[in-house]
Parts: C-alpha cells; structure tokens; sequence
C-alpha cells in the first residue's frame, strides 16, 4: 500500500512548514459538491438544519494533520499504543523521543477511549490517542458505538481542557477494515452533535483526510460534509 505521507517526510530530518490553521476555508465559505455525485442516497431527507455558526468551526483539510498549527490533534492507534503505520510514524519521528516516552508511561488504551499527552516537538501542543475499532459485518453495530465514542471521547477532552482546536485524521481506519462512507457519516454526526451542545468550548474542528486515489476517501468526505453539515441555504 502506497503511504500517502511520505511526501511529508524530510530526509534530513527538518521540522515540517506549519500551516497556520487561521488561513484555512471554514465549511461555511466552501463551495459544495452535489450529495449524489459520490453516493447514491439523493432520496434521503436532510439530517441537520443549517447552522452557520457550527459550519463557521468546521474545516476539511487535504493535507498531513502533523503539519497543523492546532492546540490538539487526534491520534489513531491501537491499545498497545504502538501501532506501525505511516501517521503514527511520522508523528513520532516529528514529536521526538519524549512524546513516545510519555505515551509508554500511559499503559496503553481501550478501544473507544481516549488519552491526552504533550506534543512536544510536533506543532501541535497536544496529542488525544484514540483507539478506533476493527470493522467486522457481523458486529457492525458494535463497531459503530466504538468509532462514536472514540470522536466523542476526544471532543470531551478537548471540553475538558479548553483546548481551541482539534485536527482529526480518519480514525476509522480501512487497514482495520471500516467503510470510508460509514466511518464518515459517524465522525461527522458525532462532532456535529457535540457542537450543538458545546460549540462555545472550541473555535475549529479540522478534519485532515489524506487523498487515496483508490478510494477516493477526500471526495467522500467533501459530499459526506455537505450533507452532514448542510450548507443547503
């Protein structure tokens, strides 16, 4: 499988340009693709009335979400806590030794649950590990109510400790097996849902998907938010 961040990762091991989170388009100014274009589901009724304030806090992002300027970004891993794979190894390699030495002291992590630590030498100030669940048809709905808690869990901690922003990379991951679409819908409800009820407590939500031509995962994403987020007027 091709590792769509090794763009991201500078031979000589220099820090990555940080992209400022100020100069990114809020969903509210994005222009928006039709909801057929990807999935056939036209004949389904709007879930969200508009808001103009939640679409004002929310980005989709087509980029590395190690790269970001936020107070916190979400990180996918397992309950060990540590998963190989191309995000967490470049997070790793750009944090430094002491995030991965913090991460150790946690003891790992339950699936569903969520764990806050420093970001060190990542332009993040924060890291919220997460455990996201291995999809199975037969259990499916046990693997929604896991991928649930695992965005609401770390849009608590975010609450909890007054944290401006958040950057979520996809934390369904299809190596585990989870639909794109599926994962999309729950981990765009869940942050819609927990903005309604406390928009005040954070002013940007990212979401950073990387582009897998494969898929077409960003394109999902962006009929999925039209949608989801309704910029419908």
């Amino acid at each position: 499988m091709v590792d769509p961040y090794a763009i991201y990762k500078d031979p000589l091991g220099l820090r990555p340009h940080v992209v400022d989170i100020d100069t990114l388009t809020r969903w509210n100014k994005t222009e928006v693709p039709a909801y057929e274009e990807v999935i056939d589901n036209s004949t389904q009724t709007v879930p969200f009335p508009y808001r103009e304030d939640i679409n004002a806090k929310v980005v989709l992002w087509p980029g590395d979400v190690t790269r970001l300027g936020v107070t916190a970004m979400a990180h996918p891993t397992n309950e060990a806590m540590n998963d190989r794979n191309p995000l967490s190894d470049l997070m790793y390699e750009i944090g430094g030794p002491e995030l991965r030495q913090e991460v150790k002291h946690l003891r790992g992590c339950k699936t569903g649950e969520a764990k806050l630590t420093k970001g060190h030498q990542l332009p993040a100030r924060y890291v919220i590990h997460t455990v996201g669940p291995r999809y199975n048809l037969k259990y499916h709905t046990a693997a929604e109510s896991a991928l649930f808690c695992c965005y609401r869990n770390v849009m608590q901690i975010v609450k909890e400790n007054n944290l401006s922003s958040i950057a979520f990379p996809c934390i369904h991951s299809q190596r585990r097996g989870y639909p794109v679409e599926e994962g999309a819908h729950i981990a765009l409800r869940t942050v819609r849902r927990f903005l309604e009820k406390h928009g005040d407590s954070v002013d940007t939500v990212i979401f950073a998907v990387m582009e897998h031509e494969e898929s077409r995962e960003l394109e999902t994403w962006r009929v999925l938010c039209s949608r989801e987020l309704v910029i419908l007027r």
